[in-house]
């Protein structure tokens, strides 16, 4: 096989127990393995991978979508790499949705030198790379696992590169608590795992390349981070 799409659930409809997830036949070389359940999106990853002996691992939300021949032709553009990025395209979503993808939209352009800021959900990585490294880190569960899983990929000197054509529909309908959320748990963990954050103020900056609109959220989601960072700095 070589590639096997993991779908991650949702982890709230998971009741504690390990159940086998669905493999459903996409292609002659490619399968789908989920949606898988478990306590958080870190372990959920794990339990899909650990289903499947494909070459390749792509990782995939349940609210994404991307097609097979997409993944099949980035594999195959990026010969040679052991980790490849992508980007989510964000189609009739809201206003909060809007900003949260182009503060993401920014992390993947800040990992052109595989930065760790790729996004899980748009991440094919080699099976044999995913293994030697163990997966994610399941302590850290949601909200910095990704950035330190690649952060690891680095360290250890394994390729990588981002795929511009690379693009995952993200059908994310963001509400003010999610939004909220996610500002909290990624910079909460960030600072309770050391995990890297923007290089430099100019860096941080290039967010406001967003139009002007996005400004208000963007800003709300650095406040909200900047206090979550602390916290899990007191937390360590």
């Amino acid at each position: 096989m070589l590639l096997s799409i993991v779908e991650c659930g949702d982890y709230r409809l998971f009741n504690g127990v390990r159940t086998t997830p669905e493999r459903v036949q996409l292609k002659d070389n490619v399968d789908c393995i989920g949606p898988v359940l478990a306590a958080n999106v870190a372990a959920m990853r794990n339990q899909g991978a650990s289903y499947s002996n494909a070459e390749w691992f792509f990782f995939k939300d349940a609210d994404c979508n991307i097609s097979v021949d997409a993944l099949l032709k980035s594999i195959e553009r990026q010969q040679g790499q052991d980790v490849i990025g992508g980007q989510y395209i964000v189609e009739k979503t809201n206003y909060l949705g809007q900003a949260y993808h182009w503060i993401q939209k920014q992390w993947v352009a800040s990992g052109t030198a595989l930065d760790p800021r790729l996004l899980g959900g748009a991440l094919l990585v080699r099976r044999s790379v995913f293994q030697s490294l163990n997966g994610f880190d399941e302590s850290i569960g949601w909200g910095g696992e990704e950035t330190e899983f690649v952060g690891r990929l680095v360290s250890s000197g394994f390729s990588g590169s981002n795929d511009d054509q690379l693009q995952v529909v993200h059908d994310n309908k963001m509400t003010f608590c999610g939004f909220l959320k996610r500002a909290w748990m990624q910079n909460f963990h960030r600072g309770k795992y050391q995990l890297p954050g923007p290089k430099s103020t100019r860096s941080l900056l290039n967010y406001f390349k967003a139009p002007v609109y996005c400004w208000p959220a963007i800003c709300l989601f650095f406040a909200v981070g900047f206090v979550a960072n602390q916290f899990g700095k007191i937390a360590r």
